[in-house]
């Protein structure tokens, strides 16, 4: 995990680190909805140690990040996976560090499940990523798709027409009329103005 500062961080409105923890940190949601258009897909969720308090993990979208690609760099691609590296990774920062002093061979081993767990979350997300490029190259490659791009740009096409006519139509009688009431809907029908 590579680690950056406050000011390498671009979130709407947030203007120091304490509204940065009440405003993002603390109502981090658990789930985000996937995105249904069809896209290649990317790896969008990265885990940084903020530069504070002696390094805070933070899950952040990418696009919020204004520094490049740096060493140590850790982006996921399933939301849901780096949630939970993410409270993986708090959990040794906050749990285990401020404890191991106490009884260190406990927590030793503890670290290391943890770690373990996060190894084995990444493997899963990296599985997930490639999986997901491979059914979009399927889907891009295939001729159901080439029809459907067909299709699109001719509907496309079709309603640029059909808006040239509708305003040809309207020009023509010299009829134009506001979209509402009984009589719009019966000019409309008289004319073939309609939808």
């Amino acid at each position: 995990m590579r680690r950056i500062s406050f000011n390498d961080i671009r979130v709407k409105d947030i203007k120091d680190v304490e509204e940065f923890y009440k405003a993002y940190i603390e109502r981090l949601p658990e789930d985000k909805e996937q995105d249904t258009e069809l896209m290649s897909p990317v790896k969008q969720y990265e885990i940084v140690e903020l530069d504070v308090n002696g390094g805070v993990p933070v899950l952040i979208d990418i696009d919020n990040i204004l520094s490049f690609a740096g060493e140590g760099q850790e982006i996921f691609y399933d939301y849901k996976i780096a949630y939970k590296v993410y409270n993986l990774l708090l959990d040794i920062k906050d749990s285990i560090e401020a404890e191991k002093e106490e009884y260190p061979e406990i927590y030793d081993e503890e670290r290391l499940n943890i770690l373990s767990q996060i190894e084995r979350l990444k493997i899963e997300d990296e599985e997930l990523f490639k999986q997901k490029q491979e059914e979009y190259e399927i889907i891009i490659n295939s001729d159901f798709f080439k029809d459907y791009l067909a299709i699109k740009s001719e509907v496309e096409k079709l309603k640029e027409e059909n808006k040239e006519l509708k305003g040809r139509t309207v020009g023509e009688t010299g009829i134009v009329l506001k979209k509402e009431g009984f009589f719009h809907k019966f000019i409309s029908k008289f004319f073939g103005n309609d939808k």
